[in-house]
């Protein structure tokens, strides 16, 4: 970082001097010219040194008379003399201490000049053999209005004494940033000022405003995200009132990492600002985006596509006036294809599918989680899909209740609802009841008496899965129809390096829904596997028995 502002230093000079090299602000890097001219603007005159002794510029573009020699001078805009080996040398006063004619600095000496009266931040001048002033040691100043810590105090923006009364500090509304969409911006509030206010904050903190303009007619949505601190967004169409809001999330979770969203429709043209706040007083680090999504373009695939907050047929504005969300005649937790073929009391059916652990389908339809508005015996509940509502489940009491294939189970709700029975099949390496758990890895098996362990050894052979040693009631052998493992091989379940037992370890192949692996018998020579297997190394601390 140190390097970097370095850098950044010397061009800032760099731009001081090509407009007013008046002041003699150099850089150490830069001399006088071999070739003959007439000065400009001048500093101090040529460096002594190879081919010739350097003449001596005046203030104000007095030239120097002797010739430059071949690694230049370090003078300022001021021309060289001709090349030649005559003339005088460098200032014969410089390093006296003090500033004589032709001289920007003499030792400690700057003429009153400091880094801050040559328009960047902390740090000291420095002056070299040459009498010449080099701002290398200066930092930038302050910006007050770019997020960032600038002079590496470790103040960001207003927290930083030199911002005191600064007009970007005074009102948020000075100079907002503007936000292109779609867009994002990484920033950290803790250095903007606390005069705004949303809506949905209960306390306001440290605020960041931008400016939006939108693109296009549709639906605009900005999220906000943090580890640090809890946010509010919120959208108004007048930057300092706040009774021109139009649109405030906040998620009333106060855990970190969460994302605050607000949606809105909106036109092209339309000019917003977006306020992203810190409820409670908080500030920190945070992620904002900003995206119009194409409209809902599915309204059967349980994904949000417009980000509005309603999915599929829970969408009024996009979905429930297609021939999708037409209410049908099958009852909550009966068969399904399609949205249309399930009730519903509006126009929000919804047919919850295979790859969701509903087999052939279950007919239900959006509610909503506080008024629990489903009919029947039904129960609204939350089961992730991005929704501001739940989706209903068919209450029972016992097996009974539910339709054939499907169990009465507890998930915690006030009642038992149908949902897929436990893995039924404990031997087919199949995740059954879309758990993402497999056979004996699915506590479900693990009971059974398939499950129960055996006593063989890993990467011995074996035909059943309970002819195998298993720490946790989770064995698997692994056949060769499904692994290409010759005979068998016994193994378990298992997650980490050292979750196995003695003289095996766990590697993962991938294949099961959980990212489970299997444990594998560890060898030094192929001698220590048997026939038709040999010692791998696969990257792991140690190698083990495969077949090839």
């Amino acid at each position: 970082m140190g390097g970097r502002w370095h850098k950044l230093g010397v061009a800032l000079v760099a731009v001081v001097c090509s407009s007013a090299c008046a002041t003699g602000v150099v850089d150490e890097s830069s001399g006088g010219s071999e070739s003959s001219g007439t000065g400009g603007t001048g500093g101090t005159g040529g460096v002594p040194s190879t081919g010739g002794a350097g003449g001596e510029g005046g203030e104000g573009g007095v030239t120097g008379d002797g010739g430059a020699g071949a690694m230049g001078g370090a003078g300022g805009a001021g021309g060289a003399g001709s090349a030649s080996s005559s003339g005088t040398g460098g200032n014969p006063n410089c390093g006296n201490g003090v500033i004589d004619p032709g001289e920007q600095c003499d030792s400690a000496d700057f003429g009153g000049k400091t880094c801050a009266s040559i328009g960047l931040g902390s740090g000291d001048l420095l002056c070299n053999p040459f009498c010449g002033i080099v701002a290398s040691g200066c930092v930038p100043k302050e910006a007050c209005n770019d997020f960032k810590d600038n002079d590496l105090d470790g103040l960001l923006d207003c927290a930083d004494d030199t911002c005191f009364m600064e007009a970007a500090c005074l009102d948020s509304c000075f100079a907002p940033k503007s936000l292109p969409v779609p867009g994002g911006f990484s920033g950290d509030a803790s250095g903007r000022p606390n005069l705004e206010s949303a809506s949905c904050s209960p306390v306001s903190g440290p605020e960041a405003i931008f400016e939006i303009l939108i693109p296009q007619n549709g639906t605009f949505v900005a999220t906000v995200n943090s580890w640090e601190a809890d946010f509010s967004v919120s959208l108004r169409t007048t930057c300092g009132d706040p009774a021109s809001e139009i649109a405030c999330g906040n998620d009333p979770n106060p855990d970190g990492g969460k994302g605050d969203k607000v949606t809105l429709e909106v036109v092209q043209g339309q000019k917003l600002y977006l306020v992203v706040d810190g409820t409670a007083g908080s500030a920190g680090s945070f992620d904002l985006n900003v995206d119009m999504p194409p409209p809902e373009s599915f309204c059967y695939d349980f994904y949000d596509d417009d980000q509005d907050g309603y999915v599929d047929c829970d969408d009024a504005t996009q979905c429930q006036e297609t021939f999708e969300c037409q209410p049908g005649a099958n009852l909550l937790g009966q068969p399904c294809i399609v949205p249309s073929d399930c009730a519903a009391n509006a126009k929000d059916p919804a047919c919850l599918q295979d790859w969701l652990g509903f087999p052939d389908g279950y007919c239900t339809e959006w509610c909503d989680l506080a008024a629990q508005d489903c009919p029947g015996d039904g129960h609204c509940a939350d089961l992730g899909f991005g929704s501001v509502h739940g989706i209903c489940l068919d209450g029972c009491t016992i097996d009974a209740d539910c339709r054939v294939g499907y169990a009465c189970v507890d998930e915690g709700y006030p009642t038992k609802v149908c949902r897929q029975g436990p893995e039924q099949n404990c031997a087919n390496f199949q995740d059954d009841d879309n758990d993402q758990l497999s056979d004996c890895e699915d506590p479900s098996c693990q009971a059974t008496p398939a499950c129960k362990p055996g006593s063989k050894a890993a990467g011995q052979p074996c035909t059943k899965s309970n002819e195998c040693y298993a720490g946790q009631n989770d064995p698997i052998c692994l056949h060769q129809d499904w692994f290409g493992a010759p005979g068998g091989y016994c193994s378990e379940y298992c997650n980490f390096m050292d979750d196995c037992g003695p003289g095996a370890i766990c590697a993962s192949w991938f294949f099961f829904p959980s990212g489970a692996g299997t444990c594998m018998r560890t060898c030094q020579t192929d001698a220590q596997c048997r026939p038709g297997y040999t010692c791998a190394d696969s990257g792991l601390s140690e190698k083990f028995c495969i077949a090839f």
